[in-house]
């Protein structure tokens, strides 16, 4: 991996990482993407949320629904239509166990309590955000949010931004994005252990090109 640095940045890096190098050329995500869906409609009983579908694709709606102050997510996976929003200091989400899929949309974090987990068995092991190619949406963490992540964030076709004075610290995270764009003064340090992310549950491939 490499990366290239604008302005007073201070960057430590261990594992391979190389500074100021140009950006690798983009090739096409890998044929074998995770495909997360959701059959039914996911509910907002006060606060407490069930996994399904939140919105649709002819009527996108922001993520998570309501006016709550304290969202529990139950474990599952959530299909979300629209843009994932926390963005008052008085909200705090928590979700363990769960996989949210931004089918369209992007995030807006900038404030509250965020801590999200991806499954720890099945299909989706350690997955806790994706994206699909086809959202090329801005995922944006400004502010000063809590944050608490583990799992993978895995969106091939996005921009992920994070901006303000945000710490992600000492977590087992990977970001898996088409940029990322690291500003003001966030200071995070992220963890890789290949046990909390996720797995390619599918056989290696060979492309060949003429």
């Amino acid at each position: 991996p490499s990366y290239t640095t604008k302005g007073n940045v201070n960057v430590t890096a261990n594992g391979g990482f190389q500074g100021n190098q140009t950006q690798y050329p983009y090739p096409p995500p890998p044929a074998s993407l995770p495909n997360p869906t959701c059959s039914a409609n996911g509910v907002n009983s006060n606060g407490n949320l069930t996994p399904g579908n939140y919105g649709s694709p002819t009527n996108p709606t922001d993520f998570p629904p309501g006016n709550s102050k304290t969202y529990n997510l139950a474990p599952g996976t959530y299909c979300v239509y629209g843009d994932f929003k926390v963005t008052s200091s008085n909200t705090t989400l928590t979700g363990n166990g769960v996989t949210i899929v931004m089918e369209t949309g992007g995030l807006q974090w900038t404030g509250g309590q965020i801590t999200l987990s991806g499954p720890t068995s099945g299909d989706y092991q350690g997955l806790t955000l994706f994206a699909p190619t086809s959202n090329t949406s801005v995922m944006s963490i400004n502010g000063n949010p809590n944050i608490d992540l583990t799992g993978t964030l895995l969106m091939p076709g996005a921009a992920l931004s994070l901006k303000g004075t945000s710490q992600i610290q000492k977590h087992n995270l990977q970001w898996i994005a088409k940029t990322v764009e690291l500003c003001g003064s966030n200071d995070s340090q992220l963890y890789y252990g290949s046990s909390d992310t996720a797995k390619q549950n599918s056989a290696p491939e060979i492309q060949l090109a003429q």
